[in-house]
C-alpha cells in the first residue's frame, strides 16, 4: 500500500495489486447513479462489467470565500487528505475483525481541494430499516448484537464518527455488525467519546421503533453502570427534543 502519482494531477493510495486494475479517478464520478448528494459530497453507485457493485464518494470544493478556503488548506497541510484517512480507517477496522465496506482506493488532487473514496459494496441492511418493522422480538435481539458489537469497538480503542442507526448495518444470521460513513471514526480511548456514540445511537431509535425502554436495553446490554444508564438516558432525552425543535424548525 503507497501513495502514487497518476495522471492529471491525482494522487491515489491503493493496495499494489487493486492499483493495476483501477480506472482513473474521473472515471468512478462519470460512471456512476447519484445515490446522495449533500452541499459539499456526493455518492455514486457503480455497476462494473464484471459485476462488481462500487459506491464512490466524492468530496468536492466549494465555491467560496478566500479565508474559508485556506483554513481547509491549512488543514489538509496539517491532517492530510481525508478521503486518506477514509481509506486507511476502514483497513484499520477489517484489520481488527470490525465490519466496514471493504475499500479500493482513495485519491486526491494537491491543486483543488477534491477527494474520492471508493469501496465495494456491503450487501448487508441497514439498522434503521429493520427497526422500522416493529417485530419487538426481534428488535431487542438486534439491540443486544449491536450493544455488544459497539463495546467491542470501544474496548479496541476505536469510536465512530456518526454512530446512528443508518450508518450501522447488520447481519442477524451471523451476529455481524457493520459500521459505514466512517469519515471521522478514529482511534480513540476516551470513554466520554465512547457514551456519546451511545447518545448518538440511542437518540435515534424513537425514530425508528416503538419498542418500549429501547435504548435502556441498549445500554444494559452495553453494559453501562445503573447511574451512568440514568446520566445517558437523561442526556439522550434531550437530544431527542432537540432532535424533534430542529426537524419542526425545517
Amino acid at each position: 500500500m503507497k501513495v502514487a502519482t497518476i495522471e492529471d494531477g491525482w494522487l491515489r493510495l491503493a493496495d499494489d495489486e487493486v492499483a493495476a486494475t483501477l480506472q482513473k479517478p474521473e472515471y468512478y464520478i462519470r460512471k456512476g447513479s447519484e445515490v446522495v448528494r449533500y452541499k459539499n459530497r456526493v455518492v455514486y453507485r457503480l455497476e462494473e462489467d464484471n459485476g462488481a457493485i462500487l459506491y464512490a464518494k466524492w468530496l468536492y470544493p466549494q465555491n467560496e470565500c478566500f479565508c474559508k478556503r485556506f483554513v481547509k488548506w491549512v488543514k489538509r497541510l496539517f491532517r492530510g487528505p481525508r478521503v486518506k484517512h477514509i481509506y486507511e480507517i476502514h483497513r484499520d477496522l477489517l484489520a481488527s475483525g470490525f465490519g466496514c465496506p471493504e475499500p479500493v482506493f482513495s485519491a486526491w488532487r494537491d491543486d483543488a481541494l477534491t477527494e474520492l473514496f471508493v469501496s465495494k459494496e456491503l450487501d448487508v441492511p441497514c439498522v434503521h430499516s429493520l427497526l422500522r418493522e416493529n417485530q419487538h422480538a426481534r428488535t431487542m435481539i438486534i439491540l443486544k448484537i449491536l450493544a455488544a458489537d459497539m463495546r467491542r469497538l470501544h474496548q479496541a480503542g476505536f469510536v465512530h464518527g456518526d454512530a446512528i442507526p443508518g450508518n450501522i448495518c447488520i447481519d442477524e444470521k451471523k451476529y455481524r455488525v457493520y459500521y459505514l460513513d466512517n469519515d471521522r471514526t478514529r482511534r480513540c480511548k476516551s470513554h466520554h467519546q465512547a457514551m456519546r456514540n451511545l447518545v448518538q445511537f440511542c437518540s435515534h431509535l424513537p425514530f425508528y421503533c416503538s419498542l418500549p425502554e429501547a435504548s435502556k436495553i441498549f445500554l444494559e446490554a452495553y453494559g453501562v453502570s445503573p447511574s451512568e444508564g440514568n446520566a445517558l438516558l437523561a442526556t439522550i432525552q434531550r437530544r431527542i427534543q432537540k432532535i424533534i425543535a430542529e426537524s419542526n424548525k425545517r
